[in-house]
Order: C-alpha cells, then sequence, then structure tokens
C-alpha cells in the first residue's frame, strides 16, 4: 500500500509543489485547503483527494487516515497579510496547535512549515541564533511573532508525544508564487514580460539568498532526519549560493526574459501602501549549514528559478492543471 500524507494548505505555493514531490516518489497525497490562496484546482493531478477545509478544522481521524502531516497552511507575503493585521499571529498559532493535537491523538509525525522570518529583519542566521521581536508593532512583525510561537507550540509538545521536526524556508520562489503578495521574483518576473516598470524597494542593496520551490521539498520529502530524531528541531532550508543584491537580481530578470523593462527605484510604501515593511535594507542571508550535513545539496541556481517563473507566467493554465 502506498504511503500517504496530509498537507495542510494543499492548494497553495508550497503545498502544491510538495504534492507534486510526494507523488512522484509514490505517495498517495491528501491536501487540507480553505480555497482562499489557492494557486492549484482541486483537480490537480497529484491528489488524491481534497478536503475544503481550514487547517483549524483539521481532527484527530484526519491525521489518523495518512502517515505523515505537513503543516504549510499559513498567511503569507507582505503585502498579502496586511489586511489581516491584528488577528495574523491568531491564525497561525491556532492553526499549529490544532494540527498537533490531532496529530498526538493519531500518532501521526508532524512536519511544520515556519518561516526565516523568525529570526527577524537581518544577519545571517544558524538554528542556534536567537529569534527576537522588535519592540513595535506592523503586520510583518506580528507574522514573525505567530511562527515564533506556533514553532515553540510544536516544539513543547514533544513532552506530550508528538513526533515533529520544523524547517524554516528562506526566500523560496518559483513558478506559482502569486506576485501580488508582495513576492519580488514573480513580481520582478511579471513586470519585466509585460514590458512594465521593473520596480525596486528601498535602495535596492538589500542581500538575499532565494531559494528553488523544489529544493525546499526535495529537503521535506528525502532529507528529513531518522524516525526517533524528530524532536521538534528546525532546520534552515535556504540556497546561499544564490546570494544576490535585489539590483542584482533586477538585471538578472531583464537579461534572462529578454526584456527591454526599465529599473525604477521605488518605496515598498508607495506600491503597497503605508502598512508595508520591507524585511531589511541589509543583509539577510541563511546559515544551512545543519541542512547540508543531511545529504541536502539545492541544484536550482537563480537563473533557473527565473526562467522557470517566466514560463509559468507565459502559460499559467499549465500550472493549475499540471
Amino acid at each position: 500500500m502506498k504511503p500517504r500524507v496530509l498537507i495542510t494548505g494543499g492548494l497553495g505555493f508550497l503545498g502544491s509543489h510538495l504534492a507534486d514531490r510526494y507523488s512522484e516518489l509514490g505517495w498517495s497525497v491528501v491536501a487540507m485547503d480553505n480555497m482562499t490562496a489557492n494557486v492549484v484546482s482541486v483537480t490537480h493531478p497529484t491528489f488524491e483527494h481534497v478536503l475544503i477545509a481550514d487547517a483549524r478544522q483539521i481532527v484527530p481521524k484526519h491525521a489518523a487516515s495518512v502517515d505523515l502531516v505537513v503543516h504549510a497552511a499559513s498567511p503569507v507575503g507582505a503585502a498579502a497579510i496586511l489586511p489581516a493585521q491584528g488577528t495574523i499571529a491568531g491564525e497561525v498559532v491556532h492553526s499549529t496547535q490544532k494540527v498537533v493535537d490531532a496529530c498526538i491523538v493519531a500518532g501521526t509525525p508532524l512536519v511544520n512549515v515556519s518561516t526565516s522570518e523568525v529570526y527577524g529583519i537581518t544577519g545571517q542566521a544558524a538554528e542556534t541564533d536567537p529569534c527576537t521581536v522588535p519592540a513595535r508593532y506592523s503586520a510583518r512583525l506580528e507574522y514573525q511573532a505567530g511562527k515564533i510561537a506556533a514553532e515553540q507550540v510544536v516544539g513543547a509538545s514533544i513532552a506530550r508525544g508528538l513526533r515533529a521536526v520544523q524547517i524554516r524556508p528562506w526566500n523560496m520562489a518559483g513558478p506559482r508564487e502569486a506576485h501580488a503578495k508582495g513576492f519580488v521574483v514573480p513580481r520582478m518576473v511579471s513586470q519585466a514580460l509585460a514590458g512594465e516598470l521593473i520596480t525596486v524597494f528601498e535602495g535596492g542593496e538589500q542581500e538575499r539568498a532565494f531559494t528553488g520551490v523544489w529544493d525546499v521539498c526535495r529537503f521535506v520529502t528525502d532529507h528529513l532526519p531518522a524516525d526517533e530524531e524528530w524532536n521538534g528541531q528546525a532546520y534552515n532550508v535556504g540556497d546561499e549560493d544564490n546570494r544576490t543584491t535585489i539590483n542584482d537580481l533586477a538585471h538578472m530578470v531583464k537579461e534572462v526574459t529578454g526584456s527591454d523593462s526599465p529599473i525604477m527605484h521605488t518605496s515598498g510604501k508607495q506600491v503597497f501602501g503605508p502598512r508595508y515593511e520591507e524585511a531589511s535594507a541589509g543583509t539577510k542571508l541563511p546559515d544551512a549549514g545543519l541542512a547540508r550535513s543531511m545529504g541536502w545539496v539545492p541544484i536550482n541556481t537563480l537563473r533557473d528559478i527565473i526562467a522557470r517563473t517566466a514560463a509559468e507566467q507565459l502559460a499559467p493554465e499549465e500550472a493549475l492543471s499540471a
């Protein structure tokens, strides 16, 4: 019998790519999704079954019907979360608590998808570094605080019998990622393909390390630790080899897409409104040594990510059906 995995947020960006990867490896995939931010349809061919439900509606019988739960459902996107300010942390923590409780009762292991945002707004971080929230309020910081609290729920629940690991993706990008949510790669690719101005925020000298969504999926499906080591450990999953400034990213997008679009410097607040917050004006990079020590080697270059994102935007119907 095929192993089965339940992916909350399975119709979303990461969830749908995880579904593709698990299916490729011979798993049966069940998705749970509330259809508020889906990027593929319920007929996406890698799903055995789709439960139209919020992750907060999960119950033990859902977890008991599968061999693994991957909790990927979450508000996401620096622009997309703005209307939900004041409710973001509650949603993140509540959904994670419900998933954790269901997995404990069912005895099913859990992969919790966290974020590099837990580290704050700048720096190069390893799993042993502190997660610090600045003493002010914003939607982005509420998201950060919610994800930190959710990680604590997972880690502390090991004492309650939970078996779990946690992943922190860094600047994940690829096809199906929604440019309207504030993600820079699909936004720039969309602008380049349309011949529009390619907008660069806050000077453009911010350094980031972009990670292909397929590489994140491969870590989850191929490189997690042995069962006895599912002790709540978090893993940075980021490709420091794809380090770039946002200015250089804009030029690479132009080159890969063959666009003549001019590059314009502006402010994220001008584009998305006064509550938008850029992560950092400086460096924000992963130390992914722990993941690499487990045999994980990211293989998708930044050019690959841009090219495949552009190909999907030129044929979006293929992303919804395949």
